[in-house]
Protein backbone atom coordinates (compact mmCIF):
# COMPACT_ATOMS: atom_id res chain seq x y z
CA UNK A 1 0.00 0.00 0.00
CA UNK A 2 1.51 3.05 -0.96
CA UNK A 3 1.44 6.20 1.26
CA UNK A 4 -0.93 9.06 0.35
CA UNK A 5 -0.50 12.75 0.59
CA UNK A 6 -2.90 14.83 2.91
CA UNK A 7 -4.12 16.36 -0.10
CA UNK A 8 -4.75 13.22 -1.90
CA UNK A 9 -6.84 11.78 1.39
CA UNK A 10 -8.85 14.64 1.55
CA UNK A 11 -9.92 14.21 -1.75
CA UNK A 12 -10.66 10.52 -1.22
CA UNK A 13 -13.03 12.06 1.92
CA UNK A 14 -11.08 10.79 4.74
CA UNK A 15 -11.77 12.89 7.97
CA UNK A 16 -8.09 12.46 9.27
CA UNK A 17 -6.43 13.56 6.34
CA UNK A 18 -5.55 17.23 8.13
CA UNK A 19 -5.57 15.44 11.72
CA UNK A 20 -9.15 16.33 12.18
CA UNK A 21 -10.77 18.37 14.52
CA UNK A 22 -7.79 18.13 16.88
CA UNK A 23 -5.21 19.59 14.54
CA UNK A 24 -7.75 22.11 13.47
CA UNK A 25 -7.96 23.33 16.74
CA UNK A 26 -4.07 22.78 17.19
CA UNK A 27 -3.24 24.58 14.28
CA UNK A 28 -5.87 27.74 15.05
CA UNK A 29 -4.52 28.09 18.60
CA UNK A 30 -1.18 28.09 17.14
CA UNK A 31 -2.09 30.89 14.86
CA UNK A 32 -3.79 33.18 17.07
CA UNK A 33 -1.21 33.15 19.13
CA UNK A 34 1.84 34.31 16.75
CA UNK A 35 -1.21 37.04 15.67
CA UNK A 36 -1.36 38.44 19.43
CA UNK A 37 2.85 38.44 19.30
CA UNK A 38 3.23 39.82 15.64
CA UNK A 39 0.84 42.54 16.98
CA UNK A 40 2.76 43.47 20.18
CA UNK A 41 6.29 43.17 18.63
CA UNK A 42 4.62 45.73 15.72
CA UNK A 43 3.08 48.03 18.53
CA UNK A 44 6.48 47.93 20.57
CA UNK A 45 8.63 48.94 17.29
CA UNK A 46 6.44 51.43 16.41
CA UNK A 47 6.28 53.22 20.15
CA UNK A 48 2.79 55.10 19.17
CA UNK A 49 -0.71 53.86 18.41
CA UNK A 50 0.21 50.37 19.70
CA UNK A 51 -3.33 49.35 19.15
CA UNK A 52 -3.51 50.52 15.43
CA UNK A 53 -0.07 49.07 14.46
CA UNK A 54 -0.59 45.81 15.96
CA UNK A 55 -3.81 45.45 14.15
CA UNK A 56 -2.22 46.92 10.54
CA UNK A 57 1.07 43.97 10.98
CA UNK A 58 -2.13 41.43 10.44
CA UNK A 59 -2.29 42.77 6.91
CA UNK A 60 -0.27 40.30 4.95
CA UNK A 61 -2.06 37.45 6.98
CA UNK A 62 -5.57 39.08 5.78
CA UNK A 63 -4.37 39.71 1.90
CA UNK A 64 -2.88 35.02 2.61
CA UNK A 65 -6.42 34.58 3.67
CA UNK A 66 -8.47 36.33 0.72
CA UNK A 67 -5.66 34.54 -1.54
CA UNK A 68 -6.20 30.80 0.20
CA UNK A 69 -10.13 31.37 0.54
CA UNK A 70 -10.29 32.10 -3.59
CA UNK A 71 -8.31 29.41 -4.41
CA UNK A 72 -9.66 26.81 -2.34
CA UNK A 73 -6.76 25.46 -0.53
CA UNK A 74 -8.11 24.76 2.79
CA UNK A 75 -11.89 24.87 4.72
CA UNK A 76 -13.63 28.01 3.18
CA UNK A 77 -15.86 28.67 6.65
CA UNK A 78 -12.03 28.88 8.69
CA UNK A 79 -10.85 31.09 6.00
CA UNK A 80 -13.88 33.58 6.38
CA UNK A 81 -13.83 33.16 9.88
CA UNK A 82 -9.97 33.98 10.07
CA UNK A 83 -10.17 37.02 7.66
CA UNK A 84 -11.74 39.48 10.81
CA UNK A 85 -10.02 37.35 13.69
CA UNK A 86 -6.24 38.40 12.41
CA UNK A 87 -6.41 41.53 12.59
CA UNK A 88 -8.48 41.56 16.02
CA UNK A 89 -5.69 39.12 17.86
CA UNK A 90 -2.82 41.36 16.40
CA UNK A 91 -4.72 44.73 18.15
CA UNK A 92 -5.01 43.01 21.42
CA UNK A 93 -1.79 42.27 20.92
CA UNK A 94 -1.10 45.89 20.51
CA UNK A 95 -3.59 46.31 23.15
CA UNK A 96 -1.28 44.45 25.65
CA UNK A 97 1.71 46.53 24.80
CA UNK A 98 -0.03 50.06 25.42
CA UNK A 99 -0.98 48.85 29.00
CA UNK A 100 2.30 47.51 29.55
CA UNK A 101 4.11 50.82 28.00
CA UNK A 102 1.14 52.85 30.24
CA UNK A 103 2.76 51.28 33.72
CA UNK A 104 6.26 51.54 32.70
CA UNK A 105 5.97 54.90 32.81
Amino acid sequence: MEALSTRQRRHQGDPEGERGVAGCLERSRLGGLCSVLGGYVSARIARHDEVLNGALASILCVGLGIYAAARGTGHLWLDILYLPLGPALAALGGYLRSRQAATAG
